[in-house]
């Protein structure tokens, strides 16, 4: 029993340690790992809007300090067996768009093109808004699919990223 509750501990203590050194990278251009993103996973939040550490994964995410247009931060990870998907949906004025899209080098992706917007229950996810929705980006490479839709009519922002 005490070697499984030092072993807890090593870990608890290490995970913190990671965190921390994340939270205080003053070089907020480079995107950290999947693997790290897992430490705090559990902090997505997708029930309260704009929570600390949801302003937090948007800065992780998009590289940059949420600025004063952005709110309504609402995000959301998954890590079934083999892909870990985050879903984030916030509203923003388009000059933040153009700004992730530039972080992120997602390309403009056709109106009619085939990019379905995955389903999740959730309020902030309005799959049918999303389908709706005519200005959409994509990145796609070595395993990673981003997908970014922005309604301007709400000057909502749908962010989809797995590792499949």
């Amino acid at each position: 029993m005490k070697i499984l509750l030092s072993i807890a501990l090593v870990g608890f203590i290490i995970s913190c340690n990671i965190s921390g050194k994340e939270k205080n990278n003053p070089n907020l251009n480079i995107k950290p790992s999947k693997d790290s993103l897992l430490v705090t996973a559990e902090k997505f939040d997708s029930k309260t809007s704009d929570t600390k550490s949801n302003r937090e994964r948007f800065r992780e995410f998009f590289r940059f300090e949420p600025g004063a247009d952005v709110n309504e931060i609402f995000c959301y990870s998954v890590s079934p067996d083999t892909a870990t998907t985050y879903v984030f949906s916030f509203k923003c004025d388009s000059s933040t768009v153009a700004r992730i899209v530039s972080s992120l080098e997602l390309q403009k992706a056709n109106f009619n093109s085939q990019i379905s917007a995955p389903d999740f229950n959730f309020p902030w996810w309005n799959k049918s808004k999303i389908a709706g929705t005519q200005d959409r980006w994509t990145k796609v490479e070595d395993g990673l699919i981003e997908l970014l839709w922005y309604d301007k009519t709400e000057g909502r922002v749908f962010f989809y990223d797995s590792d499949h």
